[in-house]
Order: structure tokens, then C-alpha cells, then sequence
């Protein structure tokens, strides 16, 4: 009886052990899932979290253009529209029109000169005269605001102060146009 009674609790404890690696190895592969789930939702929420301020950055620029320049049309380039972010049509009292700069807004860890000529495309396709990238990471050669193969590039800091400048050099440009018209040779 004694030897049946080994048998059978040692037949349970096998049993038992098996169940208990069962459900070892099944916890393990949930907390492995669970693992990658977690790596997943936090990329998705860092991605997430680049967007909104890539989208701060350009409700940042429109509303200073906005309030800044009020004589001047500011157009938002639409979320899925190709294109830049924003173009500044620029008018004065005197003048409707006088020329037009379309920003684009980069908030990213690393600058890349393919925005530069994507911004160039982008420029003739709509008519703009100036381009600027706004960003937070200037070329690896810049110290400062410049120019990176005709188009503008600078802080959002640097933005500011730039904006006015090139504003006013449209306008002075098309002043100086317009001071032409009908004049002989």
C-alpha cells in the first residue's frame, strides 16, 4: 500500500510540476507580449507627441505672422496637403501683393538637406519669392540664420527678427518695380 501510495503521489507531484510549468511558460509569453505592447505604445506615443509640437511650432509661426503683420494674408497649408506650412502674402497701404514667403516648420533632432530642395519644388509650384525652414536644429556648418542653397534656415527665435527682414525687402523691391512702370527707356 505504502509503494502505491509513493506511486500515485509521486504520478500528482509530476502532475502538478508539469501544470505549474505550463503555466510558467504561459505567464512568461505574456509578459514577453506585454513587454513588446509597451515598447509600441510608448513609440507611438513619443511619435505622437513629435507631431504636436511639430504642430505648436507651426500654430507658433502663423500667429506671430498674424499678429505682426496684420495687413498681410496668412495662409495655413492644410495637415496631408503637400506643400510647406504657411505662406505670408505680403500687402501694404499702398501696395497689394507685394510678394510672398512660404515657411515650412521642422521640429526634429537632425536637419536634412532634402528639405531644402523639397522647400525649392514646393516655392515654384506656388509662386512663392522667399523660402524659410524654420527649425530647431540649424545645419551641422551654421551657427546662426543663413542661407542653405537659396532658401533661408533658422530658429524659431531667429524667426522673428528674419520674417521682418525679408518682408521688408519684398517690399522695397516692389517699390522699387513699381517706381518703373511707365517711364520710358
Amino acid at each position: 500500500f505504502n509503494e502505491t501510495l509513493k506511486e500515485k503521489t509521486k504520478e500528482i507531484a509530476n502532475i502538478e510540476a508539469a501544470k505549474s510549468d505550463k503555466r510558467m511558460s504561459e505567464q512568461t509569453e505574456m509578459i514577453n507580449q506585454l513587454k513588446k505592447q509597451l515598447v509600441e505604445s510608448q513609440r507611438k506615443i513619443e511619435q505622437g507627441s513629435m507631431q504636436i509640437q511639430g504642430e505648436t511650432q507651426e500654430i507658433a509661426i502663423e500667429q506671430f505672422l498674424k499678429e505682426t503683420f496684420t495687413f498681410d494674408e496668412i495662409e495655413e497649408i492644410k495637415k496631408g496637403v503637400k506643400g510647406g506650412d504657411c505662406l505670408q502674402k505680403i500687402h501694404t497701404r499702398e501696395f497689394m501683393n507685394c510678394g510672398t514667403i512660404y515657411y515650412e516648420s521642422k521640429r526634429v533632432k537632425t536637419f536634412q538637406i532634402a528639405w531644402v530642395d523639397k522647400l525649392k519644388q514646393d516655392m515654384i509650384e506656388i509662386g512663392a519669392n522667399i523660402g524659410v525652414i524654420v527649425t530647431e536644429v540649424l545645419p551641422s556648418d551654421m551657427q546662426r540664420a543663413g542661407q542653405v542653397n537659396g532658401i533661408w534656415v533658422c530658429t524659431f527665435d531667429e524667426f522673428k527678427g528674419l520674417s521682418a527682414i525679408l518682408r521688408e525687402s519684398l517690399i522695397l523691391v516692389n517699390k522699387a518695380i513699381n517706381s518703373q512702370i511707365n517711364k520710358g527707356d
